[in-house]
């Protein structure tokens, strides 16, 4: 599935977003997506300074 997000994820999008993103296309219920946006965040190298946008951490 992370391969799969690859597509949709991008550089500052908001884990409101994120999350229809992973209803709309990948059939996951709301009450899962906030510890799936977690490992998302780990898996992708991700961070959320805001708490409301994901940005890629650049090495």
């Amino acid at each position: 599935m992370l391969q799969e997000l690859r597509g949709y994820v991008y550089d500052g999008i908001t884990t409101y977003e994120l999350c229809r993103v992973l209803k709309e296309y990948f059939g996951v219920v709301a009450v899962y997506s906030c510890d799936l946006i977690q490992r998302i965040k780990l898996e992708m190298e991700m961070y959320c300074p805001d708490h409301q946008h994901l940005y890629f951490v650049e090495a």
